[in-house]
């Protein structure tokens, strides 16, 4: 064993003192870097959340921690430009989980389809370092934000496997979502003015938007509009499927004023692509659900999610400055000229994307003037930063993603829940890469967005896993 072999006194440790006397190294190396490198107004905090942070590692076994780092993913008091204290504990967690793994001889991941994929995007990554015009710092803050992206898929597969599991993070992603909906409805009726909880900066929550007529556009804790609505799409799909699920009315009830909630705030952001996925998902939930649910049902919650998108709309526009959505639909314009000017960005950027067309400008988006702004779209984005390279990298682990789950689809099931919980993330699979046509959810390598969206492709491959494992159970028994 490597780690008997550099400290032979652990030899004569049982397991258990063993891993908790590595723990509290891990956990004193965090304290220090973190202290190190954040700014001293943010030590106490940071000294706080180190404690809480050690007790549980030394208590509670992995999976409470991973869900208690999921429910805090859309939350980050602390942030520098090393990243929020949300990446410094998946590295941390990320470190125990390896060692404990090393101790007990275990597999330290398992094989998933995402494996090259990962591989060639981190090379894209590094290869794109390579033309870079400024210092190297804000662009290696990028590669380690990816991997912490990459490190919480792991975790999320290698530790949800039964139901129970993937049911419990469920509902924390839903408690964590009432949060996520305070924290908006505080920005609207606040009408864009600071508020520091508790009395501290660091706990300030971000004002909201004025980039629309003088308006506020709802940017929730993600501190983007755009963002903060592909978010809400993405939970309202998850809720809608819960209600669907349930019997209990208790936990139908739950999940349904989760939704409302859920719809007043994705009208609040006022954006006009938001509704059009919405719509998209829907469409896309009733053909995939078709045989599972009666479609009559599911024709009967259609007309109170556009009730609710009515009220919910006269609510915001009476009673703050937010709710302007439908506003915004009416005066679009369906031509040529209004998109271009719309995304105008898309083609101010082309010009310099030949530059470096192969493996691009490098991590961070740097470019020669300071009036081109980020491109609002996720594949532009992705080759300027890391050129053709990067953006098939990319594209080809979510095509994995999609095959993955589409072969776990294809699966006879009767478990409802596991087969249906494959079936939301494939839409939301899809719903996000209609979405990042418009927005990059890797613009920002300190805001832990980008943790929702790998925790989502993680529970995609864990359901699946599920599936299959389910299926051969069956298939065992049956030839027995």
């Amino acid at each position: 064993m490597i780690i008997s072999r550099y400290l032979p006194f652990i030899k004569s440790l049982d397991k258990y003192s063993t891993e908790i006397i590595i723990k509290i190294i891990l956990s004193i190396s965090l304290y220090i870097a973190a202290t190190a490198i954040l700014k001293e107004s943010e030590i106490l905090v940071v000294f706080l959340v180190s404690v809480c942070f050690i007790f549980l590692v030394l208590n509670i076994q992995t999976f409470p921690i991973l869900s208690a780092l999921v429910f805090l993913v859309p939350f980050q008091p602390i942030d520098s430009g090393f990243g929020s204290i949300n990446m410094f504990l998946v590295y941390f967690l990320s470190g125990v989980v390896i060692t404990k793994k090393i101790i007990r001889k275990e597999k330290l991941k398992e094989k998933t389809v995402a494996d090259l994929p990962f591989l060639f995007i981190l090379l894209a990554y590094i290869l794109s370092l390579a033309n870079i015009n400024s210092g190297l710092k804000p662009h290696l803050m990028y590669l380690f934000a990816f991997i912490s992206n990459i490190l919480i898929f792991y975790l999320i597969v290698s530790s949800v496997k039964t139901e129970k599991e993937l049911y419990t993070l469920v509902y924390i992603m839903g408690f964590s979502s009432i949060l996520v909906f305070l924290y908006c409805y505080l920005q609207m009726f606040a009408l864009g003015s600071h508020i520091n909880v508790l009395g501290f900066e660091e706990l300030r929550l971000r004002e909201a938007s004025h980039q629309l007529y003088g308006l506020n556009r709802v940017r929730g804790p993600f501190a983007d509009a755009e963002i903060m609505c592909e978010y809400a799409v993405i939970q309202s799909l998850i809720q809608i499927f819960m209600f669907f699920h349930e019997k209990k009315t208790l936990k139908k009830y739950f999940w349904m004023t989760l939704l409302i909630l859920n719809i007043t705030v994705l009208i609040a952001t006022s954006t006009r692509a938001g509704i059009i996925c919405e719509t998209i998902g829907l469409i896309y939930f009733a053909f995939i659900f078709r045989k599972r649910f009666h479609l009559r049902k599911f024709l009967m919650v259609v007309p109170l999610i556009i009730l609710i998108f009515y009220l919910g709309s006269i609510f915001l526009h009476t009673y703050t400055r937010s709710g302007y959505l439908f506003e915004r639909l009416g005066s679009t314009e369906i031509k040529a000229g209004s998109v271009i000017k719309n995304r105008g960005n898309w083609f101010l950027v082309f010009p310099y994307l030949k530059e470096h067309l192969f493996i691009g400008h490098g991590p961070r988006y740097d470019t020669p003037s300071n009036n081109l702004n980020y491109p609002h779209s996720l594949y532009i984005f992705l080759v300027y930063t890391m050129g053709l390279f990067g953006l098939i990298s990319f594209l080809w682990l979510f095509l994995e993603l999609f095959k993955y789950s589409w072969k776990g689809l294809k699966l006879p099931n009767s478990n409802l829940f596991l087969w249906g919980m494959v079936a939301i993330f494939q839409i939301i699979l899809v719903i996000f890469l209609i979405d990042e046509i418009k927005i990059e959810f890797l613009r920002w390598p300190d805001r832990n967005y980008q943790h929702f969206i790998f925790f989502l492709f993680g529970l995609l491959v864990a359901a699946v896993n599920m599936v299959r494992a389910d299926r051969a159970r069956i298939m065992t028994e049956m030839n027995k």
